[in-house]
């Protein structure tokens, strides 16, 4: 549980906005089934709740409306309960994979306790760190926005009437005005100018994680594909390192197959080698794999020793050496590299970017508080049923 906890919220400090501005989650009703936000309000019946109280239940309300500050500066209560509202609805996500507490609402139990070792008394405790970091994280990337200068432009502020646009006309469409729905949906204090200053916030966001993207400097491994050619020859350090419950190689089987692969190694002269003589190991069942092989930083990733033998940044082409990576021996040839496409240094910008808002997040640079007490959780809720006729 402590390792589900800690994920979540380093999860939680990443850029939730860095995608861009098109997906952003205030053009979506947060519980609505039919969107991207996922939900863990039933809405198989009937019935349908009224207003927000119904739509939450009871527990949420006590951890809205704390006036937090950020470096000095109050943050309007209506931004911060929108990061509240939108990781209570998050959590509820992993309520269903069966990971937390919940209710019969199917949302989190903020009044249940934490298990021993987690570092929180109560899912509340829990919940507060969660919604904190993601408020945290938003409010870094708009002060860098502000710091390199950023504001948006006039086709900016177009693109976002058009939104919000769409937006009021889905309210009348549901029957109720542009402020009633912003109120059912985030609770009674959100008025149609405070939902846009926060929107356009998160819209200066997303421009900021486009310019960081554009103007981010790949490092040595986002730059290129690095193409290996490589023989196995298997001796599995690990029983489960490719056929669950296989009993791990003795030395006798290990020294076997370095013997095996430095015999093939000395009769190589070139990659063309590895492939013949691979395949022909492969062949008589003294090898078990003879192919190439991409080895790609954000595809799928490889043994740490044959990810740190391809990556060397001395590697030349036509390199061949022997290495030992959890399977067993590899001979391995290095047969040259590729720059990846711009998609893949999109890629790690965005893992970059995550990078420095953790580490800015945690780090203490920035004072993000408030001086107002959670109080304790009431009761889990039941949900409230329709009146009988």
């Amino acid at each position: 549980m402590k390792k589900v906890i800690a994920t979540l919220l380093t999860a939680a400090i990443a850029v939730s906005m860095i995608s861009g501005c098109n997906k952003n989650k205030l053009t979506e009703d947060p519980t609505d089934t039919t969107s991207s936000s996922d939900t863990a309000t039933d809405t198989s019946s009937t019935w349908e709740p009224q207003n927000f109280d119904e739509l939450y239940g009871n527990q949420l309300p006590n951890y809205l409306n704390h006036q937090y500050y950020f470096d000095g500066k109050a943050v309007p209560m209506t931004e911060s309960n929108y990061y509240f509202i939108n990781s209570f609805i998050e959590l509820a996500n992993t309520v269903s994979q069966g990971y937390y507490t919940a209710t019969t609402m199917g949302y989190l139990d903020l009044s249940a306790a934490c298990p021993e070792g987690s570092g929180y008394a109560t899912y509340g405790d829990y919940f507060v760190a969660y919604a904190e970091s993601k408020l945290s994280q938003a409010l870094i990337v708009n002060a860098r926005a502000e710091a390199e200068g950023m504001s948006l432009t006039e086709e900016a502020q177009k693109n976002i009437d058009e939104v919000l646009g769409a937006l009021a006309q889905k309210a009348s469409n549901s029957g109720k005005t542009y402020e009633e729905y912003l109120k059912f949906w985030y609770g009674p204090e959100m008025t149609e100018q405070s939902f846009r200053e926060i929107y356009e916030r998160e819209y200066l966001a997303g421009l900021y994680s486009k310019w960081y993207a554009q103007n981010y400097e790949p490092q040595y491994e986002d730059k290129y594909f690095h193409n290996i050619r490589y023989v196995l020859f298997w001796a599995p350090e690990d029983p489960y390192a490719s056929n669950a419950g296989q009993a791990p190689a003795t030395e006798e089987e290990k020294a076997a197959a370095l013997a095996s692969a430095n015999e093939m190694l000395n009769k190589c002269t070139s990659l063309d080698d590895i492939t013949t003589l691979g395949q022909e190991a492969v062949d008589l069942g003294i090898a078990k794999e003879s192919n190439d092989i991409v080895v790609n930083k954000y595809g799928s990733r490889m043994v740490p020793d044959f990810e740190a033998w391809a990556y060397d940044e001395s590697r030349k082409e036509g390199d061949m050496a022997i290495i030992y990576a959890s399977y067993g021996y590899f001979i391995v040839g290095y047969v040259g590299r590729e720059e990846q496409p711009q998609s893949v240094y999109e890629s790690a910008a965005m893992t970059a970017l995550s990078q420095e808002l953790l580490a800015e997040a945690q780090g203490g640079t920035h004072d993000l508080h408030t001086d107002d007490p959670y109080l304790a959780s009431p009761p889990a809720p039941t949900p409230t049923t329709a009146p009988s006729t």
